[in-house]
Order: structure tokens, then C-alpha cells, then sequence
């Protein structure tokens, strides 16, 4: 069975043993998806009921699965007391409520991205697509600094603190322990809008003179047709560097200003950018490419390390004061690729 763009609706029998688990008649429709297994045998947690997936067998199509239920009460059945195990009640499936399962994909094969040079035409979007590719990074930011070790310790203590500074008043530790929270989220947030701040004082706006001006520095866009009008989906540069501590006349390719539009994550087009920076420098007879991210740029860093970049060193020079880069838990990590 070979998916296509439309509708499906499969039967299933939700375990009571374990009420996120389901267990599917017919799997083909999934197993042409690349997950699944042999039919009423195959199993599908939470993630199946809730989130957006992007199967790995389809990403070169940009395929997106939208799942949801409809479910109906079902019949009590204990896995554990009756002794029988989940596999074994699969096949009784057929005498219970059944579950619909509805599942939307949506091949936007439309979706060829043409890589080329910028324009100025492209300024307003180009600052757009920066700016919100930046600044999305403040809340997962926060979250990795709120549950680090230590300022959950300085949580906890503050929390503690307020209680017993205030005769055993909650109020007092929440509004301590709040405090701290607010300030470590103001951290986050200043760390990205200072450097966003900056870069649109700076070079991105003139894009022109500081990326395009040189025959060895280059910015490239990535745009295609979206319900019949083009966007920029896409965009990186590369500016061309003295190797410190190198051969005379030795040099390297920095890479800039990567960012793939949310609209289209784990098409490859992140792949794609990252190679035309690396060609290009080769092309150049540079020696390498280098480039900082931050630490929580994790898809960022897990796509450069695939396409060949290592980690050499780490440090916490930032746009913002030291004591904010300190509090939010930040690194930037500098990568290369020998090329």
C-alpha cells in the first residue's frame, strides 16, 4: 500500500493495561511509513496520539503526519491480573470497542528550494527569518537553564529561604523562588535580543557590503513557491577568514547567519545550505570552515557534526553582560570542518 496525499482511517484496540499503548489490524499503511511492524502486533506509544512526526523514510518529500483519535470506552481487560500478556490479547481486538485512528499526510512536493545568491529585494524577509529563527531559541533556552542543577539548587534554596524568613508564609517562598525564575528567564531572553539587536545594526543591515562585496564572502538564500507565492524560507553566509596560527596565506570560511525556516525543518535544506558554504570553500582553496553556535541550538549542532564539524572549544562571550551568560547556562561552541 503506498501512502499518498488524503485520509486514512485504521482499526485498532487500545490495551487497558497500558492505556497509551495501541495495538493496530492492519500496519501496512505504516510500515510503508518506515515504523510499524507486522499486523496486530505492532505498537504505538504516546507520541503516535499527539505529535507532529516527520517518518525518516519521507523527509526527501517533506512529509508531515498529523495524528488524532477518536476513542470509545474500552473494555476492561488487565493485562497484568489476568496474567495474559499484551501480545497474546492483541488478536481479541476484534470484540472490543474499536478505536479510529485518522491520519493526515500532507506531501508538499511543491517544495524545491532554489538556492542562490541575495538581492536586495530580499532585505525585509531575509531580517524577518533571522530574527524569528533567533529569537525562538529564548524558551528552550530557558528551560535547559531553569532545570540545570544549579539554579535548581538556588530555586530550592530561595524557596526555602522565603519560607522560613517569612514565619512559614508560602507566599513569601513562592515569591522568592519567582523572582529567581523571572530573572534567569530575563537572562534567556536578553542573551538572543542583544545579539539580535546587534546583528541588525551591523551587517545584516548591509547585507550587501558586508557579505557580497568580496569575491571570497557570499550569502545565499533558499526560496520556493508557498500557495503560489515565493518565500524565503532560507539563509546563510560565509565570509572568508586568515587561519590563526597558520600557513602564510593560509585561509578559512566562517559560516554566518544559518537559519532554516520552521516551516520546512528536516526537508535537508539545512544540509543543503551547510554543503554550499562548504563547496564554496573548497572552490576557494580554503583550508577549512569554521563557525560558532550555542549550546542550545542542539538540531544546529547534531546537522553540523553530520555533515562532517567538530567541536574544538567552548566559551561564554556574549552580546549580554558575563553574569547573564553565567545565569542562563549558555555556552557558544566554535566547530570546523577540514576541507
Amino acid at each position: 500500500m503506498k501512502p499518498s496525499i488524503g485520509y486514512y482511517t485504521v482499526e485498532a484496540r487500545i490495551l487497558p493495561c497500558t492505556t497509551t499503548t495501541l495495538v493496530l489490524k492492519d500496519t501496512s499503511l505504516f510500515e510503508e511509513l518506515g515504523v510499524g511492524s507486522s499486523p496486530s502486533n505492532s505498537w504505538f506509544t504516546s507520541p503516535w496520539m499527539s505529535d507532529t512526526l516527520r517518518p525518516p523514510s519521507l523527509l526527501e518529500k517533506a512529509v508531515t503526519v498529523n495524528l488524532w483519535l477518536m476513542v470509545s470506552p474500552a473494555v476492561p481487560h488487565n493485562c497484568e491480573t489476568s496474567g495474559e500478556s499484551p501480545a497474546l490479547a492483541a488478536p481479541r481486538w476484534r470484540n472490543s470497542p474499536r478505536m479510529q485512528m485518522q491520519t493526515q499526510i500532507e506531501a508538499p512536493d511543491s517544495l524545491h528550494f532554489m538556492v542562490r545568491r541575495y538581492r536586495p529585494s530580499d532585505k525585509d524577509a531575509v531580517l524577518t527569518l533571522f530574527s524569528d529563527g533567533i529569537l525562538e531559541h529564548i524558551n528552550p533556552s530557558f528551560y535547559n537553564a531553569i532545570s540545570n542543577p544549579v539554579n535548581v539548587g538556588v530555586t530550592l534554596f530561595l524557596s526555602v529561604s522565603g519560607y522560613m524568613l517569612g514565619g512559614g508564609s508560602t507566599l513569601w517562598a513562592l515569591l522568592l523562588a519567582g523572582a529567581w525564575v523571572g530573572l534567569v528567564y530575563y537572562c534567556c531572553s536578553q542573551l538572543y535580543t542583544s545579539f539580535v539587536r546587534e546583528r541588525l545594526r551591523t551587517d545584516m543591515q548591509d547585507i550587501p557590503g558586508c557579505y557580497l562585496s568580496h569575491p571570497d564572502n557570499c550569502f545565499w538564500v533558499a526560496e520556493t513557491e508557498v500557495n503560489g507565492r515565493v518565500e524565503i524560507l532560507g539563509m546563510v553566509a560565509v565570509v572568508a577568514k586568515k587561519v590563526v596560527g597558520g600557513r602564510d596565506g593560509e585561509m578559512c570560511g566562517e559560516l554566518f547567519r544559518m537559519i532554516i525556516s520552521s516551516k520546512c525543518r528536516r526537508t535537508g535544506l539545512g544540509s543543503r545550505m551547510t554543503q554550499t558554504v562548504i563547496d564554496f570553500c573548497k572552490e576557494r582553496g580554503f583550508s577549512k570552515v569554521v563557525l560558532e553556535t550555542s549550546s542550545t541550538q542542539t538540531s544546529a549542532v547534531a546537522l553540523y557534526k553530520k555533515v562532517g564539524f567538530s567541536h574544538i572549544l567552548s566559551h561564554t562571550k556574549t552580546y549580554s553582560p558575563e553574569w547573564m551568560t553565567l545565569v542562563s547556562r549558555v555556552t557558544i561552541l566554535k566547530m570546523e570542518k577540514v576541507i
